[in-house]
């Protein structure tokens, strides 16, 4: 599915990898951050962060994926 000189379109494993990393980066950062606001605020964001690690939710980012580069976009 290449047109010309565009890159390949990415596996879904490729982009659920990419996902869960920026996803674990994400949670990693406001945790630090909301360690040094409040405990209340970190405990938030420790929950957050069980939630997202939890997995399950990554067929949507890929989908949308699908559709960006359907439209052309990314090349």
């Amino acid at each position: 599915m290449k047109n010309g000189n565009s890159p390949s379109i990415l596996a879904r494993k490729e982009v659920t990898q990419r996902v869960e990393q920026y996803l674990a980066h994400y949670c990693e950062r406001n945790l630090k951050t909301a360690k040094d606001i409040d405990s209340i605020y970190a405990t938030l964001w420790e929950e957050i962060d069980t939630y997202i690690a939890g997995g399950g939710k990554r067929l949507r980012p890929y989908l949308a994926y699908l559709a960006y580069r359907a439209f052309g976009r990314g090349s």
